[in-house]
C-alpha cells in the first residue's frame, strides 16, 4: 500500500505576496524623498504616486473592489506623523490594501527619512554650529553685491 501524500499547508497568507510586492515597489518608488523637505507639498506628491501605483495593481486585478476606494486607501499627512516625526525628517505613508475582500484592508506602513538626513546624524551645518557654538558665516558671491 503506497504512503499517503503529505498534506501541504499554505506557507503564506492569502494576498501576502501581493502585499510584499507592493510594499517593495513603494519603497523603491519613494527613494527620491530623501532629499525633499518634510511638509504638505511632499506628502501630496507621495500620496499621488502611491495612488497611481495602486490603481495599476487594482486595474490588473490584484486588489479587490469595484472602485479604487474599495481596493485601497492611502494616508500621508498629520494623521500618520507627529510633529516630532516631521521635525526629525521622518515620513510615514500608511496604505491599506484589499487583497482578501473588498474594503477589508491589510495595512502596511512605509517609513522614509527625508530632508537629506540620516537617522541620528547631524547635517553639516548642525555639526558646525555644535562645534563652534555659532552658525557658520554666509559667503556671498561678488555678483550679488
Amino acid at each position: 500500500m503506497p504512503a499517503p501524500a503529505p498534506i501541504r499547508l499554505p506557507t503564506a497568507l492569502p494576498g501576502e505576496d501581493v502585499v510584499e510586492r507592493i510594499a517593495g515597489q513603494l519603497r523603491r518608488e519613494l527613494a527620491w524623498t530623501f532629499f525633499e523637505p518634510n511638509g504638505e507639498p511632499l506628502w501630496r506628491r507621495v500620496r499621488n504616486e502611491a495612488e497611481e501605483l495602486l490603481i495599476g495593481h487594482w486595474r490588473a486585478g490584484e486588489l479587490l473592489g469595484d472602485t479604487p476606494d474599495e481596493a485601497f486607501s492611502v494616508a500621508c499627512d498629520h494623521t500618520t506623523m507627529t510633529e516630532d516625526d516631521v521635525a526629525t525628517g521622518r515620513l510615514v505613508l500608511v496604505v491599506g490594501l484589499a487583497v482578501v475582500a473588498p474594503a477589508e484592508f491589510v495595512e502596511i506602513e512605509i517609513e522614509e527619512i527625508v530632508g537629506g538626513r540620516r537617522p541620528g546624524r547631524l547635517s553639516a551645518t548642525e555639526r558646525s554650529e555644535r562645534w563652534s557654538g555659532s552658525p557658520r558665516p554666509t559667503v556671498s558671491s561678488a555678483a550679488e553685491g
